[in-house]
């Protein structure tokens, strides 16, 4: 008599495929790596969101003179929003190690495992 399978769906651990210098890491310190990438991930979107609203500012016609002045001070308000964004996104960047936005090509390359 033939066994029955065993349903094992939703009962394991997901799987996490990960470059092999990865399981080299703490784990702790792998969880704030996908944290930072995140963060920066959601940096990026702000960024995106902010540059579209500017845009859409810039093309809008103001009605007066204060609507104008209006605008113009939102307009820079959003761009010193952006620098400021683009400042954390970079720093984030480097607190992030590089062989994690390397290929497996180059790192194989560079002898990194």
């Amino acid at each position: 008599m033939p066994k029955k399978p065993i349903d094992i769906t939703g009962k394991l651990p997901p799987v996490h495929v990960r470059k092999p210098w990865w399981q080299k890491l703490p784990e702790a310190y792998a969880k704030r790596i996908d944290h930072l990438k995140n963060v920066q991930g959601r940096i990026k979107d702000a960024m995106a969101v902010l540059k579209a609203i500017g845009t859409e500012f810039h093309d809008y016609a103001p009605k007066d003179r204060r609507e104008e002045f209006e605008m113009e001070r939102l307009l820079e308000q959003i761009a010193a929003a952006l620098v400021l964004l683009e400042c954390t996104d970079e720093k984030l960047l480097q607190t992030v190690p590089i062989e994690e936005i390397m290929s497996a090509e180059h790192l194989a390359e560079l002898g990194v495992h």
